[in-house]
Formats: structure tokens, C-alpha cells, sequence
């Protein structure tokens, strides 16, 4: 029965893009994002590949709710930004923006190589990707050199919002981006190459819009999507997370993993290896339906505006104490070989803590409608490269919402920030620029 009910949500996923295709002219919208990223991912979950526990129908309850009012704030989002209006944009193209950011993202790496040699040695680099991995992640190498390693990210993004709006770039644009790209395989974080590779993709299927046949759009998809899968495994057999590293191995739909029964020798090498890639896919849900019935404290809002407390207690502004950033674990496979604790539980983690199942209704319903205020926006104006990068890291974070809320992550925003930063920049000094240009003739 779970398996007749996992390929209708399989179907429903992928459907959703064959109607948004027919209906709005895009193959992408925030309301798509939400619908495809979620049925497919519960309905792999439901295939129950790996000995999760049982989902209580409080679980059940909260996730619909939250995927519910997601979609529909896209709705609502998008029916008062209707009638946005396009703003001409500056054909000025900041170039040395674009040089400054790769200079920065280079040296970034350039800082954390010298961190790893400092602290373990830059032999681990090569041979022990999992005793960087640990050593970032108990803060052990001390993580400074972040600022400038974001722009890893950054400086690409931009690059692709500057090449899809018609802005050509010189050779060393094009090496300082290829630097930058570089330098997010070996950070050991897979979230950057991710955060990139997605972003990317969403620039320029919102770039171009209907003009995009389905030819194009399933090539460009395979690519990303190729690219993302060699990221994902080669980084994570690189940091000890490979299947057989961590001892995972799925069992075909609807059979346990012991029963006999024929298989080919491909399901069989999908079986073993495909293993890290429907973890990361489905195990927030179990996760969430783990955590859920625990007793929790609320944090009264703190979660879902994080960002700004933690800048400001920085700064030295306020002192009041914050929740952790990173949630505590929760045991999501309990039979069989492998013991497995998992601390993603989706975006609706944040509201959940804060207020309950009220925080859930509101706070999705609040990022729904900006997303779909985000896409009217663009849509009025597609050769925009700031609107292009909000929307498409907009999207991302919905995207990814299936095991994480980019919404309150500070990273997020710091590279939101600095990628538009060039464009508005740039925008406002010519407009300034034509402003006072108006007001000399006004005189002559």
C-alpha cells in the first residue's frame, strides 16, 4: 500500500512541472519548487528503502500543514504583486565588482589551506578528508576564513546573472570564477557547490522563461543534476560519508533488505551505492516524525529571525542568550547494522520551536508569499540580474526546505547580500548619474 502511495507522490512531483510549463509559461516557479521537492522526497521516503520508524499522524499533520501553507502563500504572494511593473535597469556591467569577488573567494581558500596545514596538516587534504571534516565541524580549525570563502559562491553567481542579462566577461573574469568554482570541492562543505550549482540553474531558467523549449530544459537539468551527483559522492567518499563508510545499504520498494528475491546487477549497484544519496533525500522526515513528539522549549520567535539577534550580539549591541544554531540529534535508524542519528528536520524545525503549530501556519505562509512576490517581480523584468538572483536564491532555499530552512541562516543572507550588492551599486550610481544629468539640462 506505501508503495502504491509513494509513486502517486512520485507522479505529483513530477507532474507539477508539466502544469506550471502549460500554465505559466515557466518549467520553474516558487509554488513548483515547493510541490516538486516535497511529494518527490516524501514520496521516496515512503518507499521506506531504509528500516525508518513509523510517522505519527501528528508528523503527518505538521508537514502537510507547513507544505500546505507554503504553496499557498506563493499564491497569495503573487496575486498582490500582480501588477508589478518592469524598471529599466543600467547596462553599466560591474566588472571590477566581479574581480574584486574572485580575488576575495581565492584568497579564501587560500586562508583555509593554511588553517589545515596549521592545525592537522595539509596531507589530510589529500588522503584524510574526514579528519578536516571533523576538525571544521568541532571547531578545532577556527573558521575565519569564512567571509572571504563565501565568495566561492558568490563571484559566480554573479558572473552567471551578468552572462544570461547579455554582459560579456574578459578572460580573467572567467579564471577567477573558475578558481572560485574550484575551490568549493574542497572545503569539505557539499552546501557550497549545492548552493552554486542550483542557484545557477534558477538564474537561467528564469532568465528565459518560456522561451526555454523542453529540449534545452531537460539537457541543462541533466547537467546540474550529473554535477551535483559527482559532488555529492566524491566529496562524500573523500570525508568518510560513502556508503560503505557509514554501512548503508537500501532494500528493493517493498521488500526487506533480508528477503530473497531476483535482481539485476544494476538495481544491485544502485542498491549499495545509491544508499548517502536517499539518506540526505528523506531522512528529515524521519527526523521530524523522531523529534516532533519530544518535549521541546520554545525559543519565542528567536529561531525564525536568527540572523539578526546573532549579528547583533555580535556587535556587541545586546546580550541576550540565543538557541544553538545546529539542532541536537535524534535516532532515525534503529534496525538492523546500522545505528544512525540525524539532526535535519526540515524548515519547519525554526516555527515548530518557536511557537508551534501556529509558528508553522504563519511563518510558512509569510516565506510563501515572499516567494511569490519575489517571482512577479522577476517576471516583470527578466533581464534583471539582481531580481534574477533573488528570486533563484529564493528558490534555492525552497528547494532545499525539505531538510533545512535557508530563510534564517545567516550564511544565506551574507551571500544574498553580497551578490546583488554589485547591481543595486551599480543601478543606483547611474541613476544618480542620469538624475543629475536631468537637472543640468532642467537649468540650461
Amino acid at each position: 500500500m506505501s508503495t502504491a502511495v509513494a509513486i502517486v507522490f512520485l507522479v505529483m512531483g513530477l507532474g507539477v512541472v508539466v502544469r506550471t510549463r502549460v500554465e505559466d509559461g515557466d518549467f520553474v516557479t516558487p509554488g513548483t519548487v515547493i510541490l516538486a521537492a516535497w511529494s518527490l522526497s516524501f514520496g521516496l521516503y515512503l518507499l521506506r528503502m531504509l528500516p525508518y520508524g513509523p510517522m505519527p499522524a501528528s508528523a503527518t499533520g505538521v508537514l502537510a500543514l507547513g507544505v500546505g501553507c507554503l504553496a499557498g502563500g506563493v499564491t497569495l504572494g503573487r496575486r498582490l504583486a500582480r501588477n508589478a511593473r518592469p524598471r529599466s535597469r543600467s547596462t553599466s556591467s560591474p566588472d571590477a565588482w566581479l574581480t574584486a569577488y574572485g580575488i576575495a573567494g581565492i584568497a579564501g581558500v587560500g586562508w583555509y589551506l593554511a588553517e589545515v596545514q596549521r592545525y592537522i596538516g595539509l596531507r589530510a587534504i589529500f588522503g584524510k578528508g574526514f579528519e578536516v571534516r571533523e576538525a571544521l565541524g568541532h571547531y578545532d580549525i577556527p573558521s575565519h576564513f569564512l567571509f572571504l570563502e563565501f565568495f566561492c559562491v558568490v563571484a559566480p553567481l554573479v558572473a552567471i546573472a551578468m552572462v544570461v542579462t547579455g554582459h560579456r566577461l574578459r578572460p580573467r573574469h572567467w579564471a577567477l570564477v573558475a578558481g572560485c568554482v574550484a575551490g568549493t570541492w574542497i572545503t569539505t562543505d557539499r552546501t557550497q557547490f549545492f548552493t552554486l550549482v542550483l542557484t545557477g540553474l534558477f538564474v537561467y531558467l528564469y532568465r528565459h522563461g518560456a522561451l526555454l523549449s523542453w529540449r534545452r530544459f531537460a539537457l541543462v537539468l541533466m547537467l546540474c543534476a550529473s554535477l551535483l551527483v559527482a559532488d555529492f559522492l566524491v566529496v562524500g567518499a573523500w570525508t568518510g560519508k560513502s556508503p560503505q563508510a557509514m554501512g548503508l545499504s537500501l532494500s528493493q520498494p517493498g521488500r526487506s533488505a533480508d528477503a530473497p528475491g531476483p535482481s539485476s546487477r544494476l538495481l544491485t549497484f544502485l542498491l549499495k551505492n545509491g544508499s548517502t544519496l536517499y539518506l540526505y533525500t528523506t531522512a528529515s522526515y524521519a527526523g521530524f516524525a523522531a523529534w516532533l513528539p519530544l518535549e521541546h522549549q520554545r525559543t519565542y520567535g528567536l529561531r525564525a529571525i536568527y540572523p539578526i539577534p546573532r549579528a547583533l550580539q555580535r556587535a556587541g549591541l545586546v546580550d541576550v542568550g540565543l538557541p544553538k544554531a545546529i539542532p541536537g540529534f535524534v535516532l532515525i535508524l534503529s534496525t538492523g547494522p546500522v545505528l544512525m542519528g540525524w539532526n535535519g528536520y526540515s524548515l519547519l524545525y525554526d516555527p515548530f520551536l518557536d511557537f508551534g503549530v501556529a509558528g508553522v501556519f504563519f511563518y510558512c505562509l509569510v516565506v510563501g508569499a515572499a516567494s511569490g512576490v519575489a517571482y512577479q517581480f522577476t517576471r516583470a523584468a527578466r533581464d534583471s540580474p539582481a531580481r534574477l538572483l533573488i528570486v533563484s536564491q529564493v528558490t534555492l532555499a525552497l528547494a532545499l526546505s525539505i531538510f533545512v530552512n535557508k530563510f534564517n541562516n545567516t550564511a544565506s543572507w551574507y551571500i544574498l547580500l553580497w551578490s546583488i550588492a554589485p547591481f543595486v551599486a551599480t543601478d543606483g550610481l547611474v541613476g544618480l548619474r542620469n538624475l543629475i544629468r536631468m537637472r543640468v539640462r532642467s537649468l540650461d
